[in-house]
């Protein structure tokens, strides 16, 4: 047993008490043939990941960095600075002119979940409320507020964009079919709830963010791009941590949750998707879970209520959204990779705890055990990666090729809500809603405006800011 192991074990028995509803961490050994485990390096202090070639044959290679990344994110880069997360690039500081600017002075260490540009016509304004792929709106059962959604840009991904002027629309119109990102480019895509007053936000890893306040225009809820919230508290939900590793430059999409954001329909991985039925059956009889409250009926659900909700005058929000996660780890075939890696991080975690001597940054290590990785995506052969290329279509179509690897269903319970359930193809036309539906490098078109086909439209940030400038009066 190692000196992580046994001391983990005590630590557990300790916190039990405290952490009872948000932790689901076990002190018994998982049991696994190919387990995954933290290099002790990371502990106390992570070094940032170098993305290099993963072997092809270890799913550990591409789930390693990014629980490395968000430990990386976590942490500060000197005491009192406050996480790196919140010193990266939003999209509006890339995109961005300073003319139009809300705010423009960014306030170091400061989260925004509000837009820095108002502009009379915004193709992409709500962003911050919307969920991608569905536009839906994720009610907060524990407050009725909406969760709010922010994208933040590494420093990498930034240099490329402006190393390259691709915030220019002509110049990404005209960009190489197939250029690609360079290795360590990443988009962190993370999802918050808002806190009441006299919520500290125990075991949450928490952030005081400018919020966009909500108005209802012809019936919809959108934000409002003349009135924010300041210094309000907000706690972490979920995490997209996207990176590019050496050899693999249509990224590895991997994601995080806290453990106590909503119960499984399927708690085990099923053979042939999409497993347990949605219906009357309620999800768990059991307990309460932050955002599902105990015995309801998995049929009334992620529900997507776009265009029914009613906007509240203290900014509340009806009727609000009950949630599951659909599937155990992406129906990962090997979930205990996933597990022995997350229980890897708790224990160098345990262990790292008494040498942090910042009280903030401690409260955040701690809380980081709260949460743990649900899964990642990447393309099992790289050559597949090519402008012009539907990902998840051409797996569909031809399954004996295997160009998808890691958890074939895989999304956030509180990123990608309302787009969870597996549907077959139908007539040759992709039917489901997963990392690679999306991020495709297909031409992309709003209206009369097209971005060819690129290998750089894999990014839907890029994509979208080209489409809003292009079409912008």
């Amino acid at each position: 047993m190692s000196i992580f192991r046994l001391i983990s074990i005590v630590s557990v028995v300790v916190a039990t008490v405290v952490l009872a509803k948000v932790s689901l961490k076990s002190a018994d050994p998982i049991k696994c043939d190919h387990p995954c485990s933290a290099d002790p390096k990371w502990f106390p202090t992570t070094p940032k990941p170098t993305f290099e070639k993963p072997n092809p044959d270890l799913d550990c290679d591409f789930y390693r960095p990014a629980w490395q990344y968000l430990l990386y994110l976590i942490q500060e880069e000197t005491p009192g600075s406050g996480p790196r997360l919140l010193s990266l690039d939003h999209p509006d500081d890339l995109f961005s002119g300073p003319n139009v600017s809300r705010f423009p002075v960014a306030k170091k260490g400061s989260l925004r979940l509000a837009p820095r540009v108002a502009l009379n016509r915004d193709p992409i304004a709500g962003a911050e409320i919307n969920q991608a792929g569905s536009t839906g709106i994720l009610v907060d059962p524990k407050t009725g507020r909406a969760v709010y959604y922010s994208v933040h840009l590494n420093e990498t991904f930034s240099q490329f964009i402006r190393q390259n002027k691709y915030d220019n629309v002509l110049n990404l119109k005209n960009a190489p079919p197939d250029q690609e990102f360079p290795r360590g480019s990443a988009e962190i895509k993370t999802s918050w709830r808002i806190l009441a007053q006299d919520d500290p936000g125990d075991g949450y890893i928490t952030a005081t963010a400018t919020i966009s306040k909500l108005a209802n225009v012809g019936g919809k809820i959108v934000i409002d791009p003349t009135a924010t919230e300041p210094a309000k508290k907000v706690a972490l939900l979920g995490i997209h941590v996207v990176f590019v590793l050496d050899g693999h430059p249509e990224f590895i999409w991997a994601t995080f949750e806290h453990n106590n954001n909503a119960p499984e329909l399927n708690q085990k991985r099923v053979e042939m998707p999409p497993g347990a039925a949605i219906d009357a059956n309620s999800v768990d009889k059991a307990r309460e879970w932050s955002l599902y409250r105990k015995g309801t009926a998995a049929n009334v659900c992620n529900k997507n209520n776009k265009g029914m909700l009613t906007l509240n005058m203290d900014q509340t929000l009806t009727p609000i959204t009950d949630v599951f996660r659909q599937f155990h780890f992406g129906n990962d075939d090997e979930p205990c990779v996933i597990e022995t890696l997350n229980q890897s991080v708790y224990d160098g975690i345990n262990v790292s705890l008494p040498k942090v001597m910042n009280a903030e940054a401690k409260k955040r290590l701690e809380a980081l055990k709260n949460y743990s990785l649900r899964g990642a995506m990447w393309l099992n052969n790289p050559a597949y990666f090519r402008e012009g290329v539907d990902f998840a279509l051409l797996d569909e179509q031809d399954p004996g090729k295997k160009i998808l690897g890691g958890d074939p269903q895989l999304s956030n319970a509180v990123i990608e809500t309302f787009t969870q359930p597996w549907k077959p193809m139908v007539g040759g036309s992709r039917q489901s809603n997963f990392c690679f539906d999306c991020h495709r490098t297909v031409a992309q078109s709003l209206g009369t405006t097209t971005l060819p086909a690129l290998r750089l439209n894999v990014s839907q940030t890029l994509v979208q800011r080209y489409l809003h400038a292009a079409t912008a009066p």
